[in-house]
């Protein structure tokens, strides 16, 4: 796959410098996505959608702060839901995307709820991508084992082996290949030959560990009204549950649910059933 998109910066009102992919063939007036990553990844998660979506769609891509090509923060304190969504709006103002569709991976999908809560009427639609507003505890302790248990300077063939011993019994079908691809979206090569994980790894740990969603989830989703939702969830996830996306049901009525098969937390959106469910979704709304 050859990609086609601008990479660009701009710096936040702090001076960090934040990181974007722009896929804009379809041209700047063309409806907007921006996508929102999960906690521990980059922009490079959404090559393929974003490839998929960019001739209708212009596809915006972060990467987060503290994450890939944007600027580490020397106060971690700002690894935070409140900190991200602002960062996000800051972007939307800074490309002048008066509206458009949010979607998020996990902490991607907790970004882009909060977002909603500060300013629906700017929202076409969101697709939550294995995210709630609960969170399964044995999924946030596979989390939690994941970040402490990454060594933080490794060969290509000991981070393979490492990312495929943490979440293999989530991917059953990914291959080899598929393994590697994933180290090098998470991992960035070092002069040594070896490779780390692409994050602020120390910072966001110590975030995280305090983390607080800034307000009531549940509550702040209720609040998403008649915005079109999407959620995707992975028949093997161990983050969103049956009973959670049940409960989700109960209180949004017109919510759209989709079951990835055979992967857990999180789908890749390289899955047919992925690629298909986000194609049928955006193919209703009015952008």
């Amino acid at each position: 796959m050859i990609e086609q998109y601008q990479e660009c910066y701009f710096k936040l009102a702090d001076g960090l410098r934040l990181y974007y992919r722009d896929y804009n063939r379809a041209g700047r007036s063309a409806p907007a996505i921006i996508c929102l990553h999960g906690v521990t990844r980059n922009s490079k998660d959404f090559a393929e959608l974003a490839e998929h979506l960019a001739p209708l769609w212009r596809v915006i891509v972060p990467d987060i702060r503290g994450r890939g090509k944007t600027d580490y923060d020397d106060n971690w304190h700002n690894y935070q839901l409140s900190v991200y969504a602002e960062d996000s709006w800051a972007l939307a103002d800074h490309l002048q995307l008066d509206r458009f569709v949010l979607i998020g991976t996990s902490m991607g999908g907790l970004i882009a709820k909060v977002m909603a809560a500060q300013q629906l009427h700017r929202l076409s639609a969101v697709v939550l991508n294995d995210i709630g507003p609960e969170i399964s505890p044995q999924g946030i302790a596979r989390i939690f084992n994941y970040m402490g248990d990454t060594k933080a300077d490794c060969d290509l063939n000991e981070a393979v082996a490492k990312l495929r011993a943490i979440s293999g019994p989530f991917f059953p079908d990914l291959d080899q290949a598929g393994w590697r691809k994933q180290v090098l979206r998470a991992y960035k090569l070092l002069e040594n030959g070896h490779y780390v994980v692409d994050y602020d790894r120390a910072g966001v740990a110590k975030a995280l560990s305090e983390a607080v969603f800034p307000g009531d989830p549940w509550e702040v989703f209720s609040r998403l009204g008649d915005l079109p939702v999407l959620v995707l969830r992975g028949e093997l996830s161990d983050l969103l549950t049956t009973e959670i996306v049940a409960r989700m049901l109960k209180l949004k009525t017109d919510l759209q649910t989709v079951t990835i098969p055979r992967v857990g937390h999180a789908p890749l959106l390289d899955e047919p059933e992925s690629v298909h469910s986000i194609d049928q979704f955006l193919q209703q709304i009015d952008a």
